[in-house]
């Protein structure tokens, strides 16, 4: 079976979100991923080889099955969707950044400068597996078009691949996944790629709701 790798995370050291003054309570307020229970997204998953042809493979979906209290903060759990969607962890809202049980930093709606996260893999088996990852923000508010709509206050979240024997490994050097979410609307497209392939998959919202 073909292993996506799009955000398959094996160890992480991370930095600092950066905070926000909100008015009210002090705190930036994450907006950009409605933590309600309830709350879902149905996406269209597309396979896309090395030519860009696009193939209809399947549908996905995500939704918030219910919250925990873990050290006196509450997670909301996300299901459903395959292993490559975040690290399948509950997710909370710290400070306006989208950070999981296991502590990584999924999303920051003002940090565009840090790297949020970052780690390495090792495998045994196969050299040419072995690679560092960074995660770090890109594309600010650039108007993205799903079968949803199109949206225009949106945010990437990149995670950048860089394996340690470009020699050796057939698909280059490094390989990018992304999450993309809108204001008010959750995430909204979603790409991993397939590591022995050059080949992505690619989930795009079809519809959601938000409570």
């Amino acid at each position: 079976m073909k292993k996506l790798l799009g955000f398959a995370i094996i160890a992480l050291f991370l930095f600092a979100c950066k905070k926000e003054n909100d008015v009210q309570n002090n705190k930036a307020i994450l907006t950009a991923m409605p933590l309600s229970v309830g709350n879902y997204w149905i996406y269209e998953k597309f396979s896309i080889d090395s030519n860009d042809v696009e193939t209809l493979v399947d549908t996905d979906s995500l939704y918030i099955q219910d919250s925990v209290v873990i050290d006196g903060e509450t997670y909301f759990r996300i299901m459903g969707g395959d292993y490559s969607t975040f690290d399948q962890s509950a997710m909370r809202d710290s400070a306006g950044c989208l950070v999981s049980t296991s502590g990584i930093i999924w999303f920051s709606q003002d940090n565009y400068t840090d790297t949020l996260a970052q780690g390495s893999y090792t495998n045994t088996g196969w050299n040419t597996h072995d690679y560092n990852w960074y995660l770090y923000m890109v594309d600010k508010n650039k108007p993205v078009t799903v079968p949803a709509g199109t949206f225009t206050k949106t945010g990437t979240s990149l995670i950048n691949f860089k394996f340690l024997y470009p020699d050796e490994y057939p698909y280059g050097a490094e390989r990018n996944s992304f999450l993309i979410f809108a204001d008010n609307v959750g995430m909204i497209k979603r790409r991993s790629f397939d590591l022995y392939s050059s080949g992505y998959i690619e989930s795009r919202l079809v519809r959601y709701h938000i409570n």
